[in-house]
């Protein structure tokens, strides 16, 4: 049962106390994305699509580091500030997801890292075959 750190090597900000993603048997688990660019920049300042947009990227950008894709995912946990964005983020997250959707939670909250930022996404995936 080997646990690999999972760092997508286009990303330059190591200086956090995490991984953005874990590998673990059969499963990915990817900790929560913001909208930061490969730099650390936040992307889409007051824009939530935008936001969303670049957050599920970074998602993407981790599971490519195991291998995987969005096909992968199976549960999404989205972390909002402002819940009355909830259909400006769901037109961009369908973009995302092909066919099946993976099981979701979202929730409103009241602080995401930094001001600025306005949503934060996790998820867990399958290792494909």
């Amino acid at each position: 049962m080997d646990i690999e750190a999972l760092t997508p090597k286009e990303w330059r900000r190591k200086d956090l106390p995490l991984s953005p993603g874990i590998k673990y048997n059969d499963l990915i688990f990817i900790s929560g994305q913001v909208p930061r660019d490969a730099q650390g920049n936040v992307v889409g300042r007051g824009d939530i699509r935008k936001q969303t947009e670049q957050t599920l990227k970074n998602v993407e950008a981790v599971l490519r580091a195991a291998g995987a894709t969005m096909d992968d995912v199976l549960k999404v946990n989205v972390y909002m500030k402002d819940g009355s964005q909830f259909s400006e983020m769901n037109e961009v997250y369908r973009k995302f997801f092909k066919g099946r959707f993976p099981a979701r939670a979202t929730i409103q909250v009241a602080l995401i890292a930094q001001e600025e930022i306005l949503i934060e996404i996790e998820a867990v995936a399958r290792v494909p075959k």
